[in-house]
């Protein structure tokens, strides 16, 4: 059995993920904080939260030892707050650290501790962003959060090498994907956003990946010898 575990799984990339892999007859528990399309095998959780980690350990537990592959795949993020620094509202500064940071970590934490001793394929795979590798005005708190994942997927990657059962890591970005995230990038102004031009042009030349076309080469990726190799930072455009 093939257990996937999924945050913000209801919407973009999270839920294309999601249904490609229930169409393979896989195990596969969405988590996000709302459920507007009644969506199943769906936990409505704030991982930003105290206990919603252990909700999600609980209903991994009883797979544990009938599983032959077990993937966690930390896709829940915000892009906001998008504005230029000394205009930052504290109050979005500390939810994008909670949602960004925060809650795969502590996620990635307990599925280590769960899943270690397994002689079985493991894997996390971050969803991370190009945002992490390069910087853009405006976007001072985004890029952070994601080279937080890099650089947190990079010490977890060397812990990793010394088990006898591994699990394998990779922070991996997924390209540019028509989501509402793009919505909200798109509808930020060039005061606070001088890079939205690029982003403008990109929706207007249909040079967006579909959430579907991502989550395919997201899949791809990581059943591919890239996610057990020694790189663990990545991008889609890395597969052959």
């Amino acid at each position: 059995m093939k257990i996937y575990i999924i945050t913000g799984g209801s919407r973009g990339i999270g839920h294309a993920l999601a249904t490609i892999l229930e169409a393979e007859d896989y195990k596969v528990l969405r988590v996000s904080r709302n459920n507007p399309d009644q969506l199943p095998n769906h936990i409505a959780l704030d991982l930003t939260q105290p206990g919603a980690t252990e909700q999600v350990m609980a209903w991994l537990e009883p797979y544990l030892h009938i599983a032959s592959e077990i993937t966690l795949i930390n896709n829940a993020g915000v892009v906001q707050p998008i504005e230029q620094i000394g205009k930052l509202d504290s109050s979005v500064i500390a939810k994008a650290i909670d949602i960004n940071i925060k809650a795969p970590i502590e996620l990635s934490n307990r599925f280590v501790e769960a899943t270690q001793n397994l002689p079985i394929m493991k894997r996390i795979v971050n969803i991370s962003s190009g945002a992490g590798r390069h910087v853009y005005s405006g976007w001072s708190i985004y890029c952070a959060t994601k080279a937080a994942i890099d650089h947190f997927s990079r010490a977890l990657h060397l812990e990793q090498k010394q088990h006898q059962h591994p699990i394998y890591v990779t922070a991996l970005a997924p390209g540019v994907i028509d989501t509402d995230m793009q919505v909200e990038i798109r509808a930020s102004s060039p005061t606070a956003f001088p890079h939205i031009e690029r982003f403008l042009q990109l929706k207007e030349q249909n040079q967006l990946l579909s959430p579907h076309q991502a989550a395919e080469a997201i899949i791809r990726y990581f059943n591919s010898p890239l996610m057990t190799g020694d790189e663990p930072i990545a991008d889609i455009r890395d597969l052959p």
